[in-house]
């Protein structure tokens, strides 16, 4: 198995792929829970999410940003943090549209790297292909784990009337890295045979591999 491919398959299960990007169309910095300023000189403005990859198709650009009711550019712009500055301070009004993912293709990458162990394995390359549902499994719930850590930090400092929705993002990905775990476990145990996994030799090179219980979708 590939790494892209790896990346791929893990990124589908997050709803984290091209399918299920996540576009914000007209955020309000004027309004945002972070401590936005507009106003008063201030050309630094943080977004409510991080990891940007571009703005809302058909635009090239990775970020729109309308300031007093005309789209301006960047001075500079820091896509991985979500953050940017302008040439010139807003005076009344700030909104900003794109698209964004939870990871990054390396860190998405070094989540499926650190899953390798629970496969008895080092390099994805030489991976026998009957693990290979187990490792994205595996990774797919660590990813989902750190996604519900992430949102409920997030949410808990931002407060805002945030509550609810922290709630529920958290618990989504909570019991979506539960399931997936479950499923890298028997995924692994099936391939093993009947000692669980325990051996790192396996009952059959053949093992038959489950398909997911359901796609994690919204």
């Amino acid at each position: 198995m590939t790494s892209a491919a790896a990346l791929l398959s893990v990124r589908s299960k997050l709803d984290d792929d091209a399918v299920g990007v996540k576009s914000i169309l007209n955020e309000n910095l004027s309004r945002s829970a972070i401590g936005n300023q507009v106003g008063g000189g201030n050309k630094s403005f943080v977004l409510n999410n991080k990891r940007i990859i571009g703005a809302v198709s058909p635009s090239p650009t990775t970020l729109i940003v309308t300031a007093d009711g005309t789209v301006v550019t960047q001075a500079t712009e820091d896509d991985v943090r979500g953050r940017f500055t302008l040439t010139n301070a807003p005076a009344t009004s700030l909104f900003a549209t794109y698209d964004f993912q939870y990871f990054t293709d390396a860190e998405l990458t070094q989540i499926i790297n650190d899953g390798l162990n629970f496969v008895s394995c080092t390099d994805i390359t030489t991976l026998n292909p009957g693990l290979t549902d187990a490792l994205i499994y595996k990774a797919a719930s660590d990813g989902a784990a750190k996604i519900a850590m992430r949102t409920g930090l997030y949410y808990n400092q931002s407060a805002g009337g945030k509550a609810a929705q922290k709630g529920t993002i958290a618990d989504k990905f909570l019991k979506l890295s539960q399931q997936y775990m479950k499923q890298a476990v028997d995924e692994r145990a099936a391939f093993y045979g009947p000692r669980k996994g325990a051996s790192t030799s396996p009952a059959s090179a053949n093992a038959a591999l489950r398909s997911p219980v359901w796609p994690p979708r919204r």
